[in-house]
């Protein structure tokens, strides 16, 4: 075919490249572009385009500010005049072709330059948005949001899996660099976006953050070390402490208040007796090995938490090392330190507790003192009272009565001694 023909794509005719209109009726597009095999031709189209480009900028290099503003915002304008009447076929291409332009330039280009780039399109960025709208901002995000959802549904694991790094270790970068200002305003940010999305959240997109959450903290907290876990504990503490000695006298009164309905919604769960009696089985089989570092009780797994002397801010020095004697040593579950809860609730609240071996009240008698009836709180039985009720038919029953029903059913699944409850 000469190279001053063209083919259509309807018909698979020639056509003179000058033609707009084939005689099938098939209309090109305004700016035929030639099909070039020749590797002289491409060459010189190489070269034109260099020289182009070195012209450019050496004009650029010599322009001034003023000069410099208006070519850009022409370019803008041209760009985008072009873009409003290209196709949706035209607008696809142009942007592989951007792609696998930058591509090509980010390849060949040095540390520095690539530094001196993001460096610019930052600035750029930052221009742009101070000059923008409220709905400009918005648009923007909205399809900042798009695009990268459309970008995750086709990655891979590997490819996500190092996003995230790179987004972490980004993130590091950044922070660490920061002033206090800049963190302060940073979490502010951070605290109004993160309550702007849930406030338009439905309860489903709730519920499934939540348990993200929760199983996020989870693989956390069980990767970490000791020295993270106890690093991680701390600055709860301490960011708690701020939180409640900054808060207000309202702020005060709606957290009580939330905790507060928090526990009656947990104390008024009706549980099974089954799932009670199971739970208490399950609970109780392994027999009470933990050591009490204060009350030198052993009591069970449930009663206990390990023990960290950093979470008692409000004892004072003389109270923690009265209490927990650095002599006392014995060999508990898992090698680890336990307090009871007992004496765990006593402590955060920066007291003495009643049943510690430092206490004077206590009974100084024996190194391990054992426990001389099961953990099974009569807490439960307000709860088993209207499930007995229903099955027995009888309107009112006694402790006693409830306490002979649990004993028979524990010793016939637990198949223990006979346990007698006070």
């Amino acid at each position: 075919m000469p190279a001053f023909q063209k083919v259509c794509p309807s018909c698979m005719g020639s056509v003179h490249v000058r033609k707009s209109k084939c005689p099938c009726g098939h209309s090109f597009s305004t700016k035929p572009k030639l099909i070039l095999k020749s590797e002289n031709a491409m060459k010189s189209i190489e070269r034109r385009r260099n020289s182009m480009a070195e012209c450019q900028a050496r004009k650029r290099t010599n322009e001034t500010v003023e000069k410099s503003e208006s070519r850009k915002r022409a370019n803008v304008q041209c760009h985008a005049r072009k873009r409003a009447n290209e196709t949706v076929e035209e607008s696809e291409s142009r942007k592989r072709a951007n792609v696998e332009c930058h591509a090509r330039k980010r390849a060949n280009e040095t540390v520095e330059e690539s530094e001196g780039r993001k460096r610019a399109n930052v600035e750029c960025h930052a221009r742009k948005r101070t000059n923008e709208t409220v709905e400009e901002s918005e648009s923007r995000k909205r399809a900042n949001v798009e695009c990268h959802a459309r970008k995750r549904t086709n990655e891979t694991v590997e490819k996500s899996e190092s996003r995230k790094r790179a987004n972490v270790e980004c993130h590091a970068r950044k922070r660490a660099n920061e002033t206090v200002e800049e963190s302060e305003s940073r979490k502010r940010a951070n605290v109004e976006c993160h309550a702007r999305k849930r406030t338009n959240e439905t309860v489903e997109e709730s519920e499934s953050r939540k348990r993200a959450n929760v199983e996020c903290h989870a693989r956390k907290r069980a990767n970490e070390t000791v020295e993270e876990s106890e690093s991680r504990k701390r600055a709860n503490v301490e960011c708690h402490a701020r939180k409640r000695a900054n808060e207000t006298l309202h702020q005060f009164q709606k957290r009580k208040q939330a905790n507060l309905e928090c526990q009656t919604h947990k104390r008024n769960q009706q549980t099974p007796l089954q799932s009670v009696i199971q739970s208490f089985i399950v609970k109780t089989k392994q027999g009470p090995d933990c050591v009490c570092k204060s009350c030198h009780r052993l009591v069970y797994k449930q009663s206990v938490v390990n023990l960290s002397v950093c979470k008692y801010v409000k004892a004072s020095p003389e109270l923690l090392s009265k209490v927990f004697d650095p002599e006392f040593k014995y060999s508990s579950h898992g090698g680890q330190e336990w307090v009871c809860k007992t004496c765990h609730a006593a402590l955060t609240c920066g007291k003495m507790p009643t049943q510690a071996i430092a206490n004077a009240v206590a009974d100084p008698g024996g190194i391990v003192r054992f426990r001389t009836k099961p953990p099974f709180s009569a807490q439960y039985l307000p709860n088993l009272q209207p499930l007995l009720n229903s099955q027995t038919g009888t309107m009112e029953l006694h402790r006693e009565t409830i306490s002979r029903l649990l004993r028979d059913q524990l010793n016939q699944n637990w198949g223990g001694p006979s346990i007698v409850y006070s």
